[in-house]
């Protein structure tokens, strides 16, 4: 068995382990916190910050924006290329024929994107971040969105794009 087939097979178990122990009420609370990743939530987020807090907020947001676009575009690319179907279908919308494929994890990539960037501007909050990026992760693992290598693909591509995109503006511009 080489590499790749183990790493399918702990994906797989890891999915039949969650599919066995689902809970409802454990459903509902890692469904909010996945949602507390979406680009809704955030998006509302940054928006909000821009308004009130401009001059405290405006690098770590424009920061995050850079990236979060930077991290689509190679998470589409690598979705398209790898074709790899999610644990449990999605129910299909119109607007995103591309998230059909669960490789890696849009919302670990977000989410470990935001803690990157933000540990950097403030890093007393590093733990909370970096807790918050982990339960998303669990969390699409647990509602059976992703498999466990996507999650951990998609938050080691959300710190790359995210310490990749700071520390070409710290080089670029007066941060």
């Amino acid at each position: 068995m080489n590499i790749i087939q183990k790493l399918i097979h702990l994906d797989r178990s890891i999915s039949n382990h969650y599919t066995e122990k689902h809970d409802n009420s454990w459903h509902m609370f890692f469904s909010m916190i996945s949602h507390s990743g979406s680009l809704a939530v955030i998006g509302t987020l940054i928006v909000c910050a821009m308004l009130l807090l401009y001059e405290y907020v405006v690098w770590p947001m424009m920061l995050i924006f850079f990236a979060e676009l930077l991290g689509l575009l190679i998470i589409i690319l690598l979705r398209h290329a790898t074709k790899r179907n999610r644990p449990r279908k999605l129910r299909p919308r119109w607007i995103d024929a591309w998230n059909k494929y669960s490789f890696p994890s849009h919302h670990a990539c977000r989410a470990f994107i935001i803690a990157s960037i933000m540990t950097l501007f403030y890093p007393t909050f590093m733990p909370l971040y970096y807790f918050w990026a982990m339960m998303i992760g669990y969390s699409r693992i647990y509602l059976l969105k992703h498999y466990f290598s996507d999650v951990v693909c998609g938050s080691l591509l959300g710190i790359s794009v995210g310490q990749g995109v700071c520390f070409y503006f710290l080089l670029n511009y007066s941060i």
